[in-house]
């Protein structure tokens, strides 16, 4: 094959190596294989490290599709010292670094895998090596292992009655599998035979995080793992945390679990050791007990006898029965005789605030509102006063999951400065609740105070909108 690759390469012509990289993308998306070797074989020696690496990439992904790992393998192994020349250099392009993973994982090269992930991710926790393992969805491998999946609510559309929106929610599943693994702290469940559940997790798979990364190849995830497993004698429900502990994704990510807990089960829940008594505190809420609890240390890998592992879906586009299932639990017992609050509430950092912040607060004292930072109330008091709110103003981000403590017939006001690209749950959520939710869209300000993430912005209120809407919120009451 290799000698036949050479004899097309003399006969090739291309205005420049860009050409050919071009042409060998376009061969492997459409799967001729034998084109995208011949092209990107052509500007393998002497190239550029922008073009030559992703033209190994290319030429071995398409070589394995001929003749398997061997054939990759015969054709990496050509060019494997340039990418040690490369590790030599103090910071290579990361780009670089990626196209060269992708080639030494369809060759099978633990030992330039392992160099090459350290490099580009440096992994924080001690004693962690490097696994290059294959991925599949929960269904997949159930149907492969004939482990039994269950089926806790099938995919389904959402709709607004309104139209205002409407989505397809993911189906609700649980996989029960004997000797599961896990990194905890990845969030990511590896089975018995070695293929990691690739919508175990949180986030997808094509997500990272820094705390405990993973490159995500053409066949294979490399992550991190260690050489040995803690052994633990117990079932259990892989409830993990976020990298973060932030408590918004514990909300909306990991409490939902619990829905595919059985009632009558004595399974514990796995936590991290660190998970803040704030998040804890929730789980009680759902009548989980001190005893129940498993901390363990993150950044260990861990055996189980048997773990429950749970997929629910796309957290911003939920199910209904899922928000309602949190949302029962969260809620405080309906009070009455009690007066109802206006609560707005303030971030407890500096991202996303407010640029009129003056004019605002003069609007809001007029209609008697208090102010809270969500980030310094105990469940306890958020459940107390988001009970008994009338209406609630938050801003995007997780101070709108306050919708889920609210009673029904409540108004949530989102400040939302980007509908079109921020993330839609609060309206589907508050629907399922029962709460009135209203969107205010704002004005992004000319300035920021943090621009650390695309989603970060201050903005401004449009005070004359929002005492608009105020006043027909309390018209209609």
């Amino acid at each position: 094959m290799l000698a036949a690759i050479s004899v097309v390469r003399e006969s090739m012509t291309a205005s420049s190596e860009l050409e050919h990289l071009g042409l060998a993308q376009q061969a492997v998306a459409a799967g001729r294989w034998a084109d995208a070797v011949a092209y990107a074989q052509a500007i393998l020696n002497g190239s550029a490290p922008e073009v030559f690496f992703p033209a190994l990439q290319l030429a071995c992904w398409a070589q394995a599709n001929i003749g398997g790992k061997p054939a990759a393998r015969e054709l990496y192994v050509l060019h494997a010292a340039a990418i040690w020349r490369m590790l030599a250099l103090a910071a290579p392009d990361p780009a670089w670094l990626r196209g060269a993973l992708d080639a030494a994982i369809l060759a099978e090269d633990f030992t330039t895998i392992r160099a090459l992930f350290n490099k580009i991710y440096q992994p924080a926790w001690e004693g962690i090596d490097v696994a290059a393992s294959p991925h599949m969805p929960l269904a997949a491998w159930s149907q492969a292992s004939g482990v039994a999946l269950t089926t806790i609510e099938p995919a389904h559309t959402e709709a607004d009655p309104h139209g205002r929106w409407r989505y397809e929610a993911e189906a609700v599943t649980a996989l029960a599998v004997d000797g599961a693994e896990i990194l905890l702290g990845w969030d990511f469940v590896v089975t018995p035979n070695g293929v990691v559940l690739n919508d175990s997790g949180y986030a997808s798979l094509a997500m990272t995080h820094a705390a405990c990364p993973h490159y995500v190849g053409v066949d294979r995830v490399v992550h991190s793992w260690q050489p040995a497993a803690v052994d633990v004698d117990a079932d259990v429900l892989v409830m993990s945390a976020p990298p973060d502990l932030f408590i918004g994704h514990w909300i909306i990510d990991f409490l939902p679990r619990l829905r595919a807990l059985p009632a009558a089960s004595d399974f514990k829940i796995v936590i991290p050791d660190e998970l803040p008594q704030k998040l804890r505190d929730l789980l009680a809420l759902f009548g989980i007990v001190l005893e129940r609890l498993m901390p363990l240390p993150r950044g260990r890998r861990y055996r189980f006898r048997r773990a429950l592992v749970v997929h629910t879906g796309d957290p911003h586009k939920p199910s209904a029965a899922t928000v309602q299932f949190v949302g029962n639990a969260l809620r405080a017992p309906e009070p009455t005789d009690v007066p109802r609050l206006r609560l707005h509430l303030l971030r407890d950092t500096a991202a996303r605030s407010i640029a009129n912040r003056v004019e605002v607060d003069a609007l809001l004292v007029r209609y008697g509102f208090e102010t809270a930072a969500l980030a310094t109330l105990s469940i306890a008091d958020q459940r107390e006063r988001l009970g008994r709110a009338e209406i609630v103003i938050a801003t995007y981000g997780s101070d709108l999951l306050a919708n889920l403590f609210m009673p029904p017939g409540a108004h949530l006001i989102e400040l939302n400065y980007d509908p079109a690209a921020l993330d839609a749950g609060a309206a589907p959520r508050s629907a399922f609740l029962a709460v009135d939710h209203h969107l205010l869209t704002c004005r992004r300000a000319a300035h920021s105070a943090v621009t650390g993430h695309r989603k970060d912005s201050d903005f401004l209120v449009d005070c004359v909108a929002l005492e608009t809407l105020l006043r027909d919120i309390l018209v209609e009451a």
